[in-house]
């Protein structure tokens, strides 16, 4: 019982993401932040033997960082978007653009 009670508790430690900033760099901690939880829960459960509530754990784990990978995306194509001056890219264009491909893959891989 001790067990199944620490297990919620890892599980249910949710991600405020007001807490990690609004920019990107708040948005990529995020996804380093429920990576990181995801793997702790998985380790908490994989102790306890139940398939079931490992399975659903990584579901719940990989919803969060499913979540905050697409919030980079979504500042990676606004600050894309923005770094066209009159259509035209610029320097910085080119950079986000492979930033943004990066993201995308990385979403479509999770």
């Amino acid at each position: 019982m001790a067990d199944e009670v620490l297990g919620r508790m890892v599980i249910e430690l949710g991600l405020d993401h007001a807490a990690f900033g609004k920019g990107l760099t708040g948005a990529k901690r995020e996804v380093k932040y429920a990576m990181s939880e995801m793997k702790s829960s998985m380790a908490v459960l994989g102790q306890s033997g139940r398939q079931f509530d490992v399975l659903s754990a990584k579901s719940k784990g990989l919803s969060q960082v499913m979540m905050s990978q697409q919030r980079v995306v979504e500042k990676l194509g606004k600050a894309y978007k923005d770094s066209l001056v009159d259509g035209k890219p610029t320097a910085q264009t080119a950079k986000l653009a492979t930033q943004l491909q990066n993201a995308n893959a990385k979403l479509a891989s999770l």
